[in-house]
């Protein structure tokens, strides 16, 4: 089940079909199809989608549970290149522990 989620790349809602998906829309955007990457949303984009493709069952199910927290911290780092490159956004810090944000919580009720 775990393999079908992640890496099936025909399945819709599996990360990697996402990813891909999301690859394709920014290679659009950013009209570099002749190159490796434009900028750093389409590296980290791209880091992400061949570590998905070339990730093996067996290794993730070592750990499940660290390795999908590690997708989400890399696509917290996506959504922050994402911002810097095409909204030009002053960005926040993305918090991916629970400790993170309770501290970035008491900092703001502090200001």
């Amino acid at each position: 089940m775990a393999r079908f989620l992640l890496l099936d790349p025909l399945f819709p809602r599996s990360v990697l079909f996402c990813i891909n998906e999301a690859w394709s829309a920014l290679k659009a955007i950013g009209g570099s199809w002749g190159q490796k990457y434009a900028n750093g949303a389409e590296r980290a984009l791209g880091l992400l989608r061949a570590h998905l493709e070339f990730a093996d069952i067996d290794d993730i199910l070592v750990d499940l549970h660290e390795y999908l927290d590690g997708i989400q911290r890399h696509l917290n780092r996506i959504g922050d290149e994402l911002q810097r490159v095409y909204l030009h956004a002053r960005l926040r810090p993305a918090y991916s522990t629970a400790e993170e944000r309770a501290a970035q919580a008491m900092e703001e009720q502090q200001q």
